[in-house]
């Protein structure tokens, strides 16, 4: 829970970051263009790098609950599932047994 509040926090500074690079391609000089385009390509390529972080740490471990759950719901399957030794006869009825 605490990896997705902080995806959508990175999320929204990438956003304002992009902003500000496009604006910045539009605008600026050509002098500070390169130094500050450089500066904020930086920025992006950090702000995306801990995204897929947090977003695989996440992955991992929905993976790990739901390998968990499967487990765990074969393992009740097991349990409740009638004993071969616990039933006299398989079979139709109106063959009865040997």
């Amino acid at each position: 829970m605490h990896e997705t509040a902080e995806i959508a926090a990175l999320r929204t500074r990438l956003k304002n970051v992009n902003v500000e690079y496009s604006s910045l391609l539009r605008k600026t000089s050509p002098a500070l263009k390169s130094v500050t385009l450089g500066a904020l390509r930086q920025q992006r390529h950090v702000l995306m790098a801990r995204i897929a972080e947090l977003r695989a740490c996440e992955a991992t471990r929905e993976l790990r609950l739901t390998a968990h759950s499967s487990q765990a719901q074969a393992a009740l399957m097991l349990v409740n599932y009638p004993s071969v030794r616990n039933i006299d006869y398989i079979g139709s009825p109106e063959e009865g047994p040997d």
